[in-house]
């Protein structure tokens, strides 16, 4: 049963945001709690774009700073530090 799961995890998910998307869309156009002032469509575009842009943004930025982080440390740990005669690195 776990693995069968893990392997629907995805499936799972997007089922899940979808169902809350509809529902939050449902509730939204049924109680408005204030006129509109730009339409939903427009709205709507644009909230998807920041999460889509955030998104990129999170999957382009992080591992790349991990990396940079990752090349700095190398550097101080094999052409910095342990190369001089005051090494404490070990």
């Amino acid at each position: 049963m776990h693995e069968w799961l893990m392997q629907q995890e995805p499936i799972i998910r997007m089922a899940m945001l979808l169902g809350v998307l509809a529902i939050m869309a449902t509730w939204e156009w049924v109680t408005p709690r204030r006129a509109l002032s730009v339409s939903k469509a427009y709205r709507w575009s644009n909230n998807f774009g920041v999460i889509a842009l955030g998104t990129l943004l999170t999957r382009l930025v992080v591992p790349a700073g991990a990396v940079g982080l990752g090349q700095s440390l190398w550097k101080v740990r094999v052409g910095g530090c342990c190369k001089s005669s005051t090494c404490r690195c070990g």
